[in-house]
Formats: C-alpha cells, sequence, structure tokens
C-alpha cells in the first residue's frame, strides 16, 4: 500500500500513530525496494560455483556433507548429518565474502555525512551495528541473456579458473519470493545519493509523525523495529567500485532475521577450525525451484571429462524429474 506524506499526515493528526509510523516503515522499505532493483531488462541470473557444490545441491550419491543445525533459542543446536535428496541455493554468511570490506564500505562512505550521524544518532549506531555482525546472503550475477553466463572473466574469478560450473536461472523464478532481491550499488557516491534521500525521509518523519522523535534517540535498540527493518540491508548493498563488473544482485537476510535454517558446514580440514563456514537456507530457494524451463547449467572451460560430467549432470536432473534445465559446456578458449 503506498501513502503519500498527506496521507500520513492525516493518520497521524486523526491519532492512529501506529498505523501512520508502520506505513512510514512501508516507505523506507519502498525506497531500499526501488533503488535496488534488478533492471528490468534482465533475463537471467547466474551463480557461479564449484562442480562439488552443485553435485551436492542435486543429492549425488557421496557427496553428503557434514552439516549441522546451528543452535536456536530453545534448542541445543546438536543434530545429524543432514543427507537430503535436494538441496538449496545456500545463503553463506558475509565474512565469508570476497570483499574485505563487506559492509564497511557502506559505513565508511557515510561517515562524512556529520548531518545525519548528529541528528540521528540511533540510525546511524544502526548502520555501525549492522555491518560488524553478518548478514547471510547468496550472490548473483544478472545477464540479459543466458549466453552471457559463459564469461571468462568469471570463470576466472568465481568459476575456479574454469572448473566450477555457472547455474543460470530464469527471473521468472524469483516472482513472488517473500525475500527480494537487491541490486547492488557501487561506489561512494552511490552511498551519498542513498543517505541523501534518508535523510529527507527521516526529516518527514520528525515532522509529521512526532513522537517518537528519532532526533532523540541513541542507540540502534530504540528505533520502531519495522524502520530496522526496513534499514538493516543498506549496509550490504554497496560495494566498491572495484567490483562493479560483477553486475551483482542480491539476496541478503541481516542475521538478526534469521530464526531458523541456520547451519554449520564442516570443514575437511580439520587442522584449520576457522574454514568452517556457516550458511542458511530459505524454502524458496530449492533445486526444485529454481531449475525450472529455461534454466541453464554451464561447464566451466577447464572442466576435466567435460562431456562425462553433462552425462551425469542430466541424468541425475532427470532422476529428480527436473526436464527444464540444459547442460552445456563453455565455448570459451582457456589456458589455465
Amino acid at each position: 500500500m503506498s501513502m503519500d506524506l498527506s496521507d500520513l499526515a492525516a493518520l497521524h493528526a486523526a491519532g492512529y500513530d501506529t498505523t501512520a509510523r508502520s506505513l512510514f516503515a512501508d516507505r523506507c522499505t519502498q525506497l531500499v525496494t526501488d533503488r535496488h532493483a534488478v533492471p528490468s531488462d534482465v533475463s537471467h541470473l547466474v551463480h557461479y560455483t564449484t562442480l562439488d557444490a552443485l553435485m551436492s545441491m542435486l543429492g549425488a550419491p557421496g557427496t553428503a556433507t557434514t552439516d549441522y543445525p546451528l543452535a536456536t533459542r530453545g534448542s541445543s543446536g546438536v543434530g545429524d548429518t543432514r543427507h537430503a535428496s535436494m538441496g538449496h541455493l545456500r545463503l553463506y554468511d558475509t565474512f565469508s565474502s570476497n570483499d574485505p570490506n563487506e559492509g564497511a564500505f557502506f559505513v565508511d562512505s557515510a561517515a562524512v555525512h556529520a548531518s545525519l550521524r548528529r541528528a540521528y544518532a540511533a540510525v546511524w549506531d544502526l548502520f555501525e551495528h549492522r555491518s560488524a555482525v553478518p548478514a547471510y546472503q547468496t550472490s548473483l550475477t544478472y545477464v540479459r541473456a543466458a549466453a552471457e553466463a559463459d564469461n571468462l572473466m568469471f570463470w576466472r574469478t568465481y568459476g575456479k579458473e574454469g572448473t566450477g560450473c555457472a547455474l543460470v536461472f530464469p527471473m521468472m523464478c524469483f516472482d513472488g519470493h517473500t525475500v527480494p532481491l537487491f541490486q547492488v550499488r557501487y561506489g561512494g557516491r552511490e552511498v551519498d545519493a542513498c543517505l541523501d534521500m534518508l535523510f529527507e525521509l527521516l526529516e518527514e518523519y520528525v515532522t509529521i509523525l512526532g513522537a517518537p522523535d528519532l532526533k532523540k534517540l541513541r542507540k540502534f535498540e530504540e528505533l520502531p523495529s519495522p524502520l530496522v527493518d526496513a534499514l538493516s540491508p543498506l549496509v550490504y548493498l554497496y560495494k566498491s567500485c572495484d567490483y562493479k563488473y560483477e553486475q551483482e544482485v542480491r539476496i541478503v537476510v541481516p542475521f538478526p532475521d534469521l530464526k531458523n535454517g541456520l547451519y554449520l558446514q564442516g570443514s575437511s580440514v580439520t587442522a584449520i577450525p576457522l574454514a568452517w563456514r556457516h550458511f542458511a537456507e530459505l524454502p524458496s530457494l530449492l533445486a526444485s525451484e529454481l531449475f525450472v524451463s529455461d534454466s541453464y547449467i554451464f561447464l566451466g572451460p577447464t572442466v576435466e571429462t567435460a562431456t562425462n560430467v553433462q552425462f551425469v549432470l542430466e541424468r541425475l536432473l532427470h532422476a529428480h524429474g527436473l526436464y527444464g534445465p540444459t547442460v552445456k559446456q563453455s565455448t570459451i578458449s582457456y589456458r589455465r
């Protein structure tokens, strides 16, 4: 439901403060969603990963991993090794990102906006706090034709030197999801533009809705929870211009919003416990929901015995009743 400022002012004047504040939070959510909307001419989203990860996702024999549920409130956190017949597109914690400034780039770029820090200390505290804790996200690259997924740059950077694969999902797979897609924006100027819009919106909040006066709040815990939910993703949606070539789209869920579906992934190198990672799974990202008609799996240009791998993948897909995906081999000439 979209309402302009006069509607919100009228609700406030009539005494419907709770409704007005909730609708204002909806405006903030819409601001974030609109600003980070995926371009309308995008046809597919691509996820680059390893063949082992894909085989595990498809429930290939012998690929069961040592994944344990992480503790949630009221549970012991101890569980059996998971042996699902089919897996999910996983959301890994942002601490595992290839960008060392994950989350911090937004805060560092925003630090020059002294007016925001002075006027809205609690909002600033929210951004600083969120940048220091992990969110869970999966990274996708947007393309305007499926064939663009066979990309030398991405095979080098995210395709394990061409030994991995590219999972290519049509945009329709993500229609109607409760977890939105966000286009990542790059560079400090984009952060400036975002904060200018946010500052204007917060000023409207104080002017029209009055109490609670956001300018008097110091810690993010004091903010209305709908406003926290609306603004939390922002720190994960801005990166340095160095990463602009990624054309990244994210599904991102801040850590506090996950009530279950968290798992610990066992490391194959037991002597290095820091190699263990944790991840989240969402019901809407099941492999069976993503590998539909007009989806593709591209094998990297240096996959050994690619014809045999293609044969095995096709049989695995068919065993699960998935006849929509097309398995292709890369056409790129690539020397290791």
